[in-house]
């Protein structure tokens, strides 16, 4: 079962895309983050109460019975961080996975909840989702809490990382030919990238992954900034 965790601001519209994508009967609680009473001025009170009640009454037909308001100390950027930590954690605790829906509230909010899942371990970061809903309402962006937006890597495994992700795929042959390296070398770099989420074997040729795609562009900026 999934929880959904998301920040909530003057409408329900991200929560219920994002009930919709995983489907109502893998939901079993929806965490709505909001900045304390305190710090939500009488519109944003007003809304906050209109998109928790269509939000509630939806979450009824589909049966989900648990759907909380948890208040964020979002001035206190520390408490608002291990706020949002420990509700993340408690789900993880009770569900299967979570889905940390980023399309609404306060940037404040926004920023401490990402902040938020990025800290978890890396095991707790493995099973947690995040959707960043566009503002134009037409498309989503979505990735894993687990990207490795730092990792160490010798120069061998940086320069296979690259040669995969300029041509996408390749067999362990082509990358020890093309690198000029002895196949165990290039097998155990592969190995080690492999480890790290960065590329997967598929029907005999290794293939790079978004999150490789990625680190082999910071590899690239790196370079050419050093």
């Amino acid at each position: 079962m999934v929880c959904i965790v998301a920040t909530l601001g003057f409408d329900e519209k991200h929560v219920v895309r994002s009930l919709i994508r995983i489907g109502f009967r893998d939901v079993d609680a929806i965490k709505l983050l909001v900045p304390r009473r305190e710090h939500r001025d009488e519109f944003l009170e007003k809304k906050v109460g209109e998109a928790f009640s269509k939000i509630k009454s939806l979450a009824e037909m589909a049966e989900v019975k648990d759907v909380t308001l948890v208040e964020v100390p979002i001035k206190n950027f520390v408490d608002g961080v291990a706020t949002i930590r420990g509700v993340l954690r408690k789900c993880l605790r009770s569900s299967r996975s979570v889905v940390l829906s980023l399309g609404g509230g306060m940037r404040a909010l926004v920023v401490e909840s990402l902040i938020a899942a990025l800290s978890l371990p890396e095991r707790e970061r493995r099973n947690v989702k995040i959707f960043v809903e566009l503002e134009s309402g037409e498309g989503f962006v979505e990735f894993d809490a687990a990207v490795p937006l730092s990792v160490s890597l010798s120069s061998i495994e940086a320069d296979v990382l690259r040669f995969l992700a300029s041509c996408g795929n390749a067999s362990l042959g082509d990358i020890a030919t093309k690198l000029g390296l002895p196949r165990s070398t290039a097998w155990k770099a592969l190995d080690k990238l492999a480890s790290l989420g960065l590329v997967e074997r598929s029907e005999g040729l290794y293939v790079v992954t978004e999150y490789g795609k990625l680190i082999a562009k910071i590899i690239e900026q790196d370079s050419a900034t050093s």
